[in-house]
Order: structure tokens, then C-alpha cells, then sequence
């Protein structure tokens, strides 16, 4: 137990510590750079930035990290390019990182809904805009999560970097126990400072969840996310913006005025009486057909006033045809009319009725 604490207290493994926390800062934030870059390529309608931006996912996240560290610090000086080997190791890190952190950012933005972002576009925001105050906030939230996990695996990754001579904490852990011969003490030392790094990072996660958390009530004020620009105010921590709200008087409603119908005069009433009655077809249709794929049908009109040009048979068309009357003109006018006897009409009636009963259906 005792070489157990003095190992986890010893400058030379926390040493190592310091380096082990600029390759992951190098991997980071470079992948973080990176993965903006790809992820606006991959969202982009010029198909050809998409292709080049999936085939670069395709190759760094199909080969492992360390033949890409390996890579980066032996084979680059061939052709010119000599890196130390931490940055050698972080633009690694880094490279393999961007095509983790490109997908988390699209799938962060396609995820919003397309009726909000409809929204914005009908209210005359602008590309800009319309991420950054539709978009944005919501996609933000919601990758929080996935961007600690990924600075986690990102983290216990730099421990790939021993094979490239970086004296991070597992090569110093390492090369500590090939000399003492006490891997047990040593390497569990290196692995509960390891959980406590990867243990800051998730607090750090929770606690920037907890920040952006808008909808959560609380009594204390907030500091981070008062600079967001989507902030929503919450009168319960703003007491004083609650008191310049409450002062405010509420704008006046405007008083509704009840219109009296328009009313006709008895002259005017007549005059429109007529001009009905002389226009015995308000609406006539013709040719309007109606197709659902396969099928086409007729529609018929359904005002009371048109002409419909069809019927039962061809002794009622030529009825209608000849009679000319409208589908509301009573049977006894049309005895009238040609001077029919009573059963004449009666008969005439029936037939016009057999005529105009599909029409009266519609």
C-alpha cells in the first residue's frame, strides 16, 4: 500500500501526466477544427467536396491510430516533413479524430427539425443567421454528450503516442516498471490516474450540460449562459428586469365595432330578383374532368343553375335540348308552356325527371 501511494504521488509519472494532456489538447482541437471543415463539405450541394470529404473518412477511419502515429513521425521525413514527436503524435490524434467529430456535427444538424428551419427561411433569415440562432442552439445541446465521449477515447488514444518516444504517463509507466520489477503497484497507479482525468472530463461534461440546460429552473444565476445569444430570460432570477416588466403597462385592445348588415332596398331587391331570374344559368361547365392515375372520370357540376349536357337516353337530351329548361322550373310550367293536356304534362313531367335525377344527386 505504501509503494502504491508513493508511486501515485511520484513527479516522474505525474510528469508524464502533462504530456499525456497536450496530445489530447493537440487531438482535440485540431480534430475539433478539422471536423468542422469535413462536416460542412459533407453538407455542402457541391457534390464533389462530399466525395472527397467521405473518402478521407473512409481512410482515417478504416486504419489505426498508430500506424497513422507511426506515419506521421517516420515515414513524413521522407519526403521533407520532420514533426517532434508530441506534435507528430497530436496531428495524428487529430486526423483521426476530425471524421468522429464531422459526423457528430452533421447529425447535430440534420437532426433539427425541417419545419423550424422552413420557419426561419419564411421569416427572412439568412444562411448565417438561421444557424445561429435556429440551428445552432439546438444541435449544440444535443452533442454535448457525444463530444465528451469523444474527449474520453480521445484521452486514453494518446496513450498510443509511446510508440512514437512521447514521455507520456503509460511510457513513463512502462519504463518505471521494466526497473523496479512492481508492475502491479506501478501500473495500477497509472490506471486510477488515468480514471481521474477521464472522471474530470465527464464533471466538466455535466456540468456544461447543466449550464446550457435553459429550461431547468433554478435560483441561481447563470454565467455562461448569459453570453448564448438564444438565451430565453427567466424573470425568476432577473428580478429586476421582472419589476421593469411588471411596470409596464399592457397595451390598450382595440374596441370592436359591431357593422350592421348591408341592407337592400325594396328597388334594389327587385332589380337583383330579375337579373336572376333572366340568367337562368348562373355557372356553366364544360369539359371538366378529373383524373386519379388510371382512371378518369367526368365531374359533373353541382350548381343548382348549370346546364348539364348528358342523360339517360337520347330521347331525354333531345327533350332537354328542345325544352330548354333550367333544373328548378317546375313541371306544370312546362305543360303550360306548350299547351299540353294534363296527362301530357304529367308524362313530360316524368320524362324530365328521368333526365335531371342524376344531375340532382350531385
Amino acid at each position: 500500500m505504501s509503494l502504491f501511494l508513493h508511486y501515485l504521488s511520484l513527479p516522474y509519472l505525474l510528469e508524464g501526466i502533462e504530456l499525456t494532456l497536450e496530445v489530447t489538447a493537440l487531438g482535440l482541437g485540431g480534430g475539433l477544427i478539422l471536423g468542422l471543415i469535413l462536416a460542412g463539405m459533407q453538407l455542402s450541394r457541391f457534390w464533389p467536396l462530399a466525395v472527397i470529404a467521405r473518402a478521407y473518412t473512409v481512410i482515417f477511419r478504416g486504419t489505426p491510430l498508430i500506424l497513422q502515429m507511426v506515419f506521421a513521425y517516420d515515414a513524413l521525413p521522407h519526403i521533407g516533413i520532420k514533426l517532434p514527436a508530441v506534435l507528430a503524435a497530436g496531428l495524428a490524434l487529430a486526423c483521426n479524430e476530425a471524421p468522429f467529430i464531422a459526423e457528430m456535427l452533421r447529425a447535430g444538424v440534420l437532426g433539427v427539425d425541417r419545419g423550424q428551419v422552413t420557419a426561419g427561411q419564411a421569416l427572412g433569415m439568412t444562411p448565417s443567421i438561421l444557424m445561429r440562432r435556429v440551428i445552432a442552439p439546438q444541435a449544440i445541446r444535443t452533442m454535448i454528450p457525444a463530444f465528451g465521449n469523444e474527449a474520453v477515447s480521445a484521452l486514453k488514444n494518446s496513450s498510443l503516442a509511446s510508440v512514437v518516444a512521447v514521455q507520456e504517463l503509460t511510457l513513463r509507466s512502462t519504463q518505471l516498471a521494466s526497473s523496479t520489477f512492481d508492475f502491479f503497484s506501478i501500473f495500477f497507479a497509472s490506471g486510477l490516474l488515468y480514471l481521474v482525468l477521464t472522471a474530470t472530463i465527464s464533471g466538466i461534461q455535466l456540468f456544461v450540460e447543466w449550464l446550457l440546460d435553459l429550461d431547468r429552473a433554478t435560483g441561481r444565476q447563470r454565467k455562461l449562459a448569459d453570453y448564448l445569444p438564444w438565451r430565453r430570460v427567466d424573470l425568476g432570477t432577473k428580478l429586476e428586469l421582472a419589476a421593469v416588466t411588471a411596470d409596464d403597462p399592457e397595451p390598450a385592445q382595440a374596441e370592436l365595432i359591431d357593422t350592421p348588415p348591408l341592407a337592400l332596398t325594396r328597388e334594389e331587391r327587385a332589380r337583383r330578383t330579375a337579373t336572376i331570374a333572366r340568367n337562368n344559368v348562373a355557372v356553366e361547365t364544360k369539359d371538366l374532368t378529373k383524373s386519379y392515375g388510371a382512371q378518369k372520370s367526368a365531374r359533373r357540376p353541382r350548381s343548382h343553375g348549370a346546364r348539364w349536357r348528358g342523360g339517360r337516353s337520347a330521347r331525354a337530351q333531345r327533350l332537354r335540348q328542345e325544352h330548354a329548361a333550367p333544373l328548378h322550373q317546375p313541371s306544370r310550367e312546362l305543360g303550360i308552356r306548350h299547351g299540353a293536356s294534363r296527362w301530357a304534362a304529367l308524362r313530360l313531367r316524368r320524362e324530365w325527371q328521368a333526365a335531371v335525377a342524376p344531375c340532382r344527386r350531385q
